[in-house]
């Protein structure tokens, strides 16, 4: 196609001049001049003085906005005179465990006596399985320090239960565990007769008052016996067997002498086996003071009646002595063995007493009482020509009888030549021969010539049945018959029993009250009984002055203490008695004929199911010393409770969280049986041991062992737990984890605004009232709040820290840093403002710092410069997530095994990765499950002031933390607390510096303060923080955190307790935060070498107000 042309050519176009535009006519404005005054530049609004009085209490479970200046936390550190300070650490008293396989001690108890003076501090102590205990002694003297005896005092039956100890009557000590019922006198208990006596009869020199006293004047003399003019015998008699006799010499046996020792063992007396002579010197016996010891009898020896008494006897023989030799006293040593119930000294009334001859008539009538009058055939029972053999006495008692007396008139006797006489026992079928009898009515080979006890054996106690003779009562009936026919004129009008010995068995525990022992919940028979010995006779639950009493229905005691109470200006004693859900009181009265006992249900819902918390104390109510009193105080299902003998009254308000199992920290239902408390009588507060709950995480592939306390997080779930400890199965650990030591330190930009404020909230402590008249009542004392006055220095300026994110932790006080990033200039300001308001009764919370582990050391020390940078690492806490990763050892086998772990949060799941620090340290097998309660141990303790009412916590860390605890008497009465460790250790509480070589860390938190008092819309920085202490010149570090609207984690900032020139110290640190409606301080010191690690006197700050929080 042919291309085209166009023609583009275009014309020019003429375009005309533009004219501009024409100016407008000028117009003149006239602007009047004004004078202008002097303008005030925009101001800052002063600095305030914010003074955080330090006189609070430790409320836990209130959230910490609402508590004002009280303590979130307070660990280790107790109420002194309007400030916390320091507890003291503890000491080891035995440096060597305290025996190879027994080292968990589940009770213990300072036995101590006065006469003779020994001290025994008794411990019942299980193997590391908790499969077998045994009970341990050290009798080093108190407070020093000392290793355990070797020789173990006593093991414990099979099926046994924790035990418990108490007094007993006569300085003795008594023990029960659900099946032993033991009693112990010390190495030296008193000796129930000593008699000179001749073989042939002749003679027989009771020298029992002489020889058991100290007072030298009076003595023990020596006669030979007739038979041969040379040997000199002694009955020795005990409440029961025995392993040694001491004889205290005042005038030596200067010639050689042997001595034997035998005892009876029901038939006859045999010689004891690993006799040592301590009285003997070159083949001179008794010729120093010293103990005959031989091998234990208990189990060998049998009570028999001789020389009017039932007793265990023993025959000491000295051949060729020289009788110028004198005994000034004899002492016992009776090994600790199960209680026996011994005859009480007063013969029994038979309760029916049958002639048969032809048929059985009833006498009992005739010879039930001791008196006799020859014209009245109604006090006496004739026997005149009873025929040998076929006819016979029945002599019924209401308990098993091992000797029976037969009073006879004068001029009654019998007098058939070789009449012996033979008794026999009721089995349930048949009468059967009870053995050989000791016949003491019998004179010239005649029975029942005289009046006198016929007792035997009682080998077959237990084949002994009770029978009723004529539709009578049913009892146990003993027959007596001669063997030869009773002359014409044979009459008796007593007959009376002696009851047998009885081994006492199946108590779960024992009280010494109204000078009686006392044992309580048979687990063999009535669980609701009392059973309660003579006066002053722990051996005798027989006859008039003995009781058994029951408390309301079947359900089982599980304690009791005695106390006293004044109830207007009468007096009673009175035990307070405990089932699991029921409290009652035993108050008991005495005159010259009798004592009197009546029970009382003071609470039908309250009860005391943690039998081993039960303790008894003196305190004052409402700061008054006419409101003193001694309460019982024990853990209740819902609560730490007291009583005077009135309806208990709850002292846990304060902690209440912890009885809460909806919360993290709770006590475990599953140990709340073997919860321990003791009272620091010196200190006057109760301790509180108990156990969060315990959880199994199986695991396999482990290569890097956790340390104890430490945190683990799963892989997949993001669940958490705490480590406790590590069960393992099989392999090798490559090596313990590092410790953790978390760091974040989010960001922050302030931008300081002036203002000004008052200081914080005061709260009265309520102290609980046992008037009975009225009930609690709090007393409210504030404190008013110093001002603070912050020494001069030049300007600060905090560094800034990269900011990072915290990890997620189940620590109950997590912290992290926080840390400005620009530094405005401070403006000097005036202020104060201490505002009084009352805080509820505090209560346990989550949020309390309850770890089972110590927090970590502050890890920064404050210089000596005038200027002071907040660290950019987080607080101290053993919950956070490790900074450092664990290698694995590639030469070592992984290993499976449990870990056991405390305050799990979240759902640990099958086949995860367990990590640290974004390690993997191990696999799961299995889910977290509750761990059963014999793998828990007691890894809480909260202390109660008994002055002040408050609580805190102390914190042992792992390894550390008590598992029972007592108070210790020196010779001089000064009052020790000893505490015991699962490691096999007794520890001296309040004591040293460091826990055990374990450093001590304090912590106290305060709650969450508004500067502006009232004000939740202002919204503050912190520009200054200061903190008055007591000097500490060499750990003198402390580490404060500021967290802010309710945070878990701060900026940490280093303080000094330095001051060698002065009592306190008064240290200050910049902090120039960003702005914040709620501000709280935490504070932590540690030390091994301060005898109070920390002694906080004032907290304050210097604050702005930023402006108002608005969204």
């Amino acid at each position: 196609m042919a291309d085209k042309s166009f023609n583009l050519n275009i014309p020019p176009m003429i375009i005309p001049t533009i004219q501009g535009p024409e100016n407008e006519k000028e117009t003149v404005l006239q602007i009047p001049l004004v004078q202008m005054e002097g303008i005030q530049g925009i101001q800052d609004e002063p600095e305030g003085k914010y003074v955080i009085p330090l006189d609070g209490q430790w409320m836990p479970g209130t959230e910490a906005s609402l508590i004002g200046k009280n303590f979130r936390s307070l660990t280790n550190m107790r109420y002194a005179d309007g400030h916390p300070e320091g507890i003291l650490g503890m000491t080891k008293i035995n440096t060597s465990v305290m025996s190879d396989t027994y080292i968990r001690s589940r009770a213990a108890f300072h036995f101590r006596k006065a006469q003779p003076s020994e001290s025994h501090v008794l411990v019942q102590a299980y193997n590391s399985a908790d499969t077998a205990s045994r009970v341990l002694q050290n009798e080093t003297a108190i407070p020093n320090q000392g290793g355990f005896d070797a020789t173990i005092l006593w093991t414990d039956s099979a099926g046994a239960n924790m035990g418990q100890f108490s007094d007993a009557p006569n300085g003795q000590v008594a023990y029960c565990n659900g099946v032993d019922s033991c009693i112990w006198g010390g190495n030296e208990i008193r000796c129930a007769r000593f008699i000179n006596y001749d073989s042939l009869g002749t003679f027989s020199l009771d020298f029992t008052e002489q020889v058991t006293n100290s007072d030298t004047s009076q003595y023990a003399t020596m006669k030979a016996d007739t038979s041969d003019g040379t040997t000199v015998n002694f009955y020795v008699g005990s409440v029961r067997p025995l392993q040694g006799i001491k004889f205290y010499v005042l005038v030596g046996n200067p010639g050689p002498s042997i001595a034997t020792v035998s005892y009876w063992d029901g038939s006859a007396f045999v010689p004891v086996t690993g006799f040592s002579d301590g009285t003997d010197v070159g083949g001179m016996s008794l010729n120093q003071t010293g103990i005959m010891s031989f091998d234990p009898t208990v189990g060998l020896a049998e009570a028999t009646f001789l020389e009017a008494a039932y007793l265990y006897y023993y025959r000491v023989s000295f051949a060729t002595i020289n009788v110028a030799a004198t005994i000034s006293q004899v002492t016992l040593d009776a090994p600790f063995q199960p209680i026996v119930d011994l005859w009480d000294g007063v013969f029994g009334s038979t309760a029916g007493l049958y002639v048969y001859t032809t048929s059985q008539m009833d006498n009992t009538l005739n010879v039930h009482g001791d008196l006799y009058d020859s014209a009245d055939v109604l006090t006496y029972v004739d026997l005149s020509n009873l025929v040998a053999t076929t006819q016979y006495l029945e002599a019924g008692f209401t308990r098993k009888t091992t000797a029976i007396i037969l009073d006879v008139p004068p001029g009654y006797e019998n007098s058939t030549g070789a009449t012996t006489v033979s008794v026999d026992y009721w089995d349930g079928e048949q009468y059967v021969t009870v053995g050989a009898v000791n016949d003491k009515t019998a004179n010239g080979g005649i029975s029942l010539a005289k009046s006198g006890v016929i007792s035997w054996n009682n080998a077959s106690i237990d084949s002994e049945r009770k029978k009723a003779i004529n539709d009578g009562y049913s009892l146990y009936y003993y027959r007596i018959k001669w063997d030869q026919a009773l002359d014409a004129s044979v009459r008796i009008y007593y007959v009376g029993g002696v009851s047998a010995s009885e081994e006492i068995s199946g108590y779960s525990f024992s009280l010494y009250a109204a000078d009686r022992l006392m044992l309580g919940c048979d687990n063999y028979d009535k669980k609701n009984k009392f059973l309660i010995s003579a006066q002053n006779r722990p051996d005798v639950f027989n006859g008039d002055d003995f009781y058994e009493i029951e408390f309301g229905d079947e359900k089982e005691l599980t304690c009791a203490t005695a106390i006293f109470a004044q109830y207007a200006s009468n007096i009673y004693n009175m035990a307070v008695v405990f089932k699991e859900m029921e409290t009652w009181t035993l108050v008991w009265g005495q005159n010259a004929d009798e004592t009197t006992w009546e029970r009382f249900r003071i609470s039908p819902s309250i009860g005391c199911p943690a039998p081993r918390t039960l303790c008894v104390s003196s305190a004052t109510f409402e700061h008054n010393i006419n409101q003193t009193k001694v309460i019982a105080i024990w853990r209740a299902h819902n609560g730490i409770y007291i009583s005077n003998g009135q309806s208990p009254l709850c002292i846990s308000e304060q902690i209440k969280d912890v009885f809460d199992q909806t919360k993290t920290t709770h006590a475990s239902l599953s140990t709340l049986d073997q919860e321990v408390a003791f009272i620091d009588q010196k200190k006057q507060e109760y301790h509180w041991l108990f156990s969060t709950d315990l959880y199994e995480i199986p695991f396999t592939n482990g290569i890097t062992e956790p340390v104890a306390g430490s945190t683990i997080i799963g892989g997949t779930s993001g669940a958490t737990a705490v480590i406790d400890h590590i069960t393992t199965d099989s392999g090798i650990w490559s090596a313990p984890s590092p410790s953790e030591s978390p760091s974040t330190s989010p960001s922050e930009s302030p931008s300081p605004s002036p203002s000004t404020g008052e200081s914080g909230s005061a709260s009265p402590s309520a102290s609980p009232s046992l008037s009975p008249s009225a009930s609690a009542s709090p007393s409210a004392s504030p404190s008013a709040s110093p001002s603070a006055s912050p020494s001069a220095s030049p300007s600060r300026s905090p560094s800034a820290s990269p900011s990072a994110s915290p990890s997620q932790s189940p620590s109950l006080s997590p912290s992290a840093s926080e840390s400005p990033s620009e530094s405005p200039s401070p403006s000097p300001s005036e202020g104060f403002s201490p505002s009084e308001s009352p805080s509820a009764s505090p209560s346990l919370s989550p949020s309390a710092s309850l770890s089972p582990s110590a927090s970590a050391s502050p890890s920064a020390s404050p210089s000596a410069s005038p200027s002071r940078s907040p660290s950019a690492s987080s607080s101290a806490s053993p919950s956070a997530s490790p900074s450092e990763s664990p290698s694995a050892s590639p030469s070592v086998s992984q290993v499976d095994g449990i870990m056991y772990v405390r305050f799990v949060t979240g759902a640990w799941g099958a086949s995860e990765a367990i990590t640290q620090g974004g390690a993997t340290m191990a696999t799961t097998t299995g889910t977290a499950t509750l761990s059963d309660a014999e793998n828990n141990a007691l890894d809480q303790e909260y202390v109660l002031d008994l002055k002040k009412w408050r609580w805190y916590e102390i914190d042992r860390t792992a390894g550390k933390r008590l598992q029972y605890g007592i108070t210790a008497l020196d010779e001089v009465g000064n009052q020790y607390t000893y505490g015991f460790l699962d490691t096999g250790f007794m520890e001296r509480l309040e004591n040293g510096t460091t826990f055990d070589e374990s450093n001590i860390t304090c912590t106290m938190q305060i709650g969450d303060q508004l500067p502006v008092p009232q004000d939740v819309f202002a919204m503050t920085r912190i520009l200054r923080g200061n903190l008055v202490t007591m000097s500490k010149n060499t750990d003198s570090a402390v580490t404060m955190t500021h967290l802010m609207d309710g945070a878990e984690t701060g900026t940490e900032y280093a303080l000094s307790m330095a001051d060698a020139t002065h009592r306190y110290a008064n240290d200050m640190v910049d902090i120039y935060s960003t702005p914040a409606v709620f501000h709280s301080f935490k504070f932590v010191a540690e030390s091994d070498t301060e005898t109070k690690a920390f002694e906080p006197l004032y907290a304050a700050v210097y604050f702005q107000k930023e402006r108002d929080h608005l969204n």
